[in-house]
């Protein structure tokens, strides 16, 4: 019933006001109107005695109890405006607050008053809370439970069944915390989940889903029989319907119990992966055939975890026809005249440091490219992008690699996202402007070359001392990494020369050799230093042992000591697989084409080479290592 069809101006007393809540609080609470009539008797209470009174029990019910969630009790008449008062200072109105509560609580005979009531005591401060009131509130829900079910018989009011699961949650949190009625908790769950046939499947999943939240007291026995249920709903024609559902939350539950269990995982997964595949086939619509993509790729996950191959790989091929009709929009962003403006000033003032700075000596260009300012800050770029509210906290995000693959999506993938965007602003708008501007300018007047780089590496720097290593037939080799890295730089100066002196202006300069050679080329160069300061760079594989690849070595305890975090930070964004340009992979594999080898990935390569270089160790050819 609603609030209206109560007369309130014939409610005279708290009394009166009980008596109605004790007949009607079940239908009261169904429909939302318990506070509405509370706060209209409140409203014309006369005397402060009962406005207080009628606030007391108006806050009873504005508080939504949740499983083992502890809330906070505050009062105020009303009459004065934003004064409240709360935990964990009891003073003597909140005393008699709690006498008030306590009073109600022995007097009521509705169960869902009295659970209500004796579940807040039960959270009240210590000194007011007894294990008595946790006894009472877990005999009420149980009543309250079976009568709200018994309502539904009676006029098929679905928020029958919404109060049951919500009543359900509080009370296995209850018993779980407090250890009482674990018995009679456990028989009504059998009978609402196998007994009652009105039960809808949502609230049976709520509840099998609580159940193994609550591992204390619910044991694998208790599942034994709890996998009929999603067998049952499956075979509903509305189970068949609600596939988000079942995607996004049953069957997650339903291979929860089944391991709990020890039963058979593989054939709820492979029921996932069916109807993943059943979600795809169903996307027809053009523009849509990223979501069927998706859908595909989520089918290949669960026929892989079923054991599946015949169906992973049967879709796997569905992927690979789908992949050219998928097609993503093309977004882009204008900037403000403001930042427009601002781009420009710095432009404008690293253009004019290049310009300084290419009046110095090769050797003073190149130092002062190894430890310059101008590359990105970990610490101050995540400060900054954390402080960005993005809308990917309140969005599913499915992320394509650049052959339109599903990547899997990680916990802070919003967090991550943010950083590497504002990251790769930074390197955009700042460090390749930088290098841009000295290298092009200084090789175009000949004050750099790749003699004098390359001779600034084999005087400066480590890259410069040979290595030894002895091979399978005991011989010792001595690698050199200059001889193995100058190709890739000679490469690239020519080609900025050529270009530089061609009097077409249709000449493109091709940047594929440099880039390849110089990226497979980086991998070495960090195990090689790892190998020097005496750090292994073998890791165990499927196969075997194998050697580590750059992500590895970067994360070795050892290498963070040598490398400050700006470093480690960058080498990663163009290396390793975590949401930058991942670029030993992306060479490696072949995914690059011709559009993709440009200059910008060029210089960084070689900021990466001389940023690398800047780390010296100190040591004997072949022997133990130590740091400078």
């Amino acid at each position: 019933m609603r609030s209206t069809k109560i007369d309130i101006k014939d409610v005279c007393t708290i009394e009166d006001l009980s008596t109605i809540l004790e007949k009607k609080a079940l239908l009261m609470t169904r429909n939302w109107d318990i506070t509405d009539v509370l706060v209209a008797y409140r409203n014309q209470a006369i005397t402060d005695e009962e406005k207080q009174w009628a606030q007391w029990e108006l806050e009873c019910f504005l508080f939504t109890i949740r499983g083992n969630s502890v809330f906070s009790y505050s009062y105020s008449t009303g009459q004065n405006v934003g004064e409240v008062r709360q935990f964990p200072e009891l003073d003597t109105y909140q005393q008699d607050a709690f006498a008030y509560l306590k009073k109600r609580a022995a007097e009521a005979k509705n169960p869902l008053l009295a659970a209500r009531y004796n579940h807040l005591l039960w959270k009240a401060p210590k000194g007011v809370k007894s294990k008595t009131h946790a006894e009472a509130a877990v005999k009420a829900y149980l009543v309250l439970i079976q009568e709200f079910i018994d309502l539904f018989d009676q006029d098929s009011d679905g928020e029958n069944y919404a109060q049951v699961s919500q009543k359900f949650e509080n009370l296995i949190e209850l018993v779980a915390e407090v250890k009482i009625h674990i018995q009679e908790l456990k028989d009504l769950i059998n009978r609402v989940l196998y007994n009652i046939q009105s039960v809808p499947f949502y609230v049976k999943h709520s509840l099998l889903k609580h159940m193994l939240e609550s591992s204390t007291i619910f044991k694998p026995v208790d599942f034994e029989n709890a996998l009929s249920v999603f067998e049952l709903a499956l075979s509903e024609e509305n189970g068949k319907s609600d596939s988000f559902l079942w995607i996004h939350n049953y069957f997650d539950t339903a291979i929860a119990i089944a391991r709990k269990t020890g039963s058979d995982i593989k054939i709820w997964f492979n029921l996932l992966g069916d109807m993943h595949a059943s979600i795809a086939k169903a996307e027809v619509k053009p523009d849509r055939m990223w979501l069927k993509l998706k859908s595909f790729a989520s089918a290949v996950e669960a026929y892989q975890n079923a054991g599946n191959n015949f169906r992973k790989k049967e879709i796997e091929q569905l992927i690979f026809e789908l992949k050219p009709q998928v097609q993503l929009p093309t977004v882009r962003l204008k900037k403000s005249e403001q930042e427009i403006e601002a781009f420009n000033i710095v432009s404008r003032y690293i253009k004019n440091e290049c310009e300084q700075l290419l009046q110095e000596p090769p050797e003073v260009i190149y130092a002062h490219l190894i430890s310059g300012w101008f590359f990105p800050s970990k610490e101050t770029i995540a400060k900054q992008t954390a402080k960005v509210k993005s809308s990917l906290d309140f969005f599913t995000v499915i992320q394509f690699d650049r052959n339109k693959n599903i990547r899997n999506q990680k916990n802070d993938v919003s967090k991550n996202k943010q950083f590497y965007e504002g990251y790769q602003s930074y390197l955009s708008h700042i460090t390749l402007q930088y290098l841009h501007m000295t290298f092009i300018p200084g090789i175009k007047s000949g004050r750099l070359t790749f003699k004098n780089f390359i001779a600034f590496l084999a005087e400066n720097t480590w890259l410069g001392k040979p290595y030894l290593k002895t091979d399978l037939g005991g011989d010792q080799l001595e690698i050199n990494w200059l001889t193995l890295i100058s190709p890739a730089i000679c490469d690239y100066f020519m080609q900025v020369q050529s270009w530089a002196l061609s009097q077409d202006s249709s000449y493109t300069p091709n940047f594929i050799l440099c880039i390849d050679s110089l990226t497979l080329k980086m991998e070495g160069l960090f195990r090689n230093f790892a190998e020097r300061l005496n750090v292994s760079t073998t890791i165990g594989g499927k196969k075997g042992t194998q050697e580590a690849y750059v992500n590895h070595v970067l994360d070795h305890e050892i290498i963070q000591q040598y490398f400050d975090a700006d470093d480690i930070q960058f080498f990663k964004y163009l290396f390793a697989n975590e949401g930058g340009m991942n670029l030993r992979n992306n060479v490696a594999h072949c995914f690059y084409n011709f559009l993709d080898y440009n200059l910008d990935k060029m210089h960084l390569l070689l900021a990466a080479l001389i940023r690398l270089a800047k780390y010296d160790v100190t040591e004997d050819i072949g022997g133990c290592s130590s740091p400078n």
